[in-house]
């Protein structure tokens, strides 16, 4: 079971950016209600974030739902992950013909070590104490108090490379553009 301790603050996104770029797995969601500046009735949170993983599960097999379905019924437990594009492939005659650069699996999940919830005036940081060596008051305060401090820089080993010129990128863009003028496609994602 998780402890929950109530934060005497609201928690910056970009604190639990940096936190989760220190951290081999790592997801901050926000909703929208902040920039809309009104109350979104369908989210019932303003920020979700999971740092750390306990355990995670990827699922390429022929039916990946049943495996996130175990999945969950056997931890019963925060599970933060995504669900890829080429879930689609997966049992029907659908395929797709281009190449996979990041090669994400259909669907993975994990179990974060913390988990901070905040919700109107209100967050909370979650983790399981038994499980825990340091000092969770020593986490707060370096990782989610206080403004962002010059020495938490990211270190990303991540190199992003250009795969289309810009000229190219341009061309694309002007002959998509006469595309949706003429109703011959509505939406493209390039």
């Amino acid at each position: 079971k998780r402890t929950i301790v109530q934060l005497p603050f609201l928690v910056e996104p970009e604190n639990l950016i940096r936190w989760c770029g220190r951290s081999e797995t790592g997801m901050v969601l926000l909703s929208n209600s902040g920039e809309q500046g009104t109350d979104d009735r369908y989210s019932s949170y303003d920020l979700l974030a999971a740092i750390g993983e306990i355990d995670r599960m990827e699922f390429a097999e022929r039916d990946p739902f049943d495996g996130l379905h175990s999945y969950h019924e056997n931890n019963k437990d925060w599970l933060f992950g995504h669900l890829g594009y080429r879930l689609k492939d997966i049992g029907t005659r659908l395929e797709s013909k281009l190449e996979d650069r990041i090669g994400f699996p259909p669907i993975a999940f994990f179990r974060p070590r913390y988990v901070v919830v905040c919700k109107g005036s209100s967050c909370e940081l979650q983790y399981y104490k038994e499980s825990e060596q340091e000092n969770i008051l020593d986490i707060i305060r370096s990782e989610l108090s206080g403004p962002l401090a010059e020495n938490k820089e990211i270190q990303s080993p991540i190199r992003l490379e250009q795969r289309v010129a810009e000229g190219a990128y341009l061309e694309n863009a002007r002959r998509f553009l006469g595309h949706i003028r003429r109703g011959d496609i509505y939406e493209v994602n390039y």
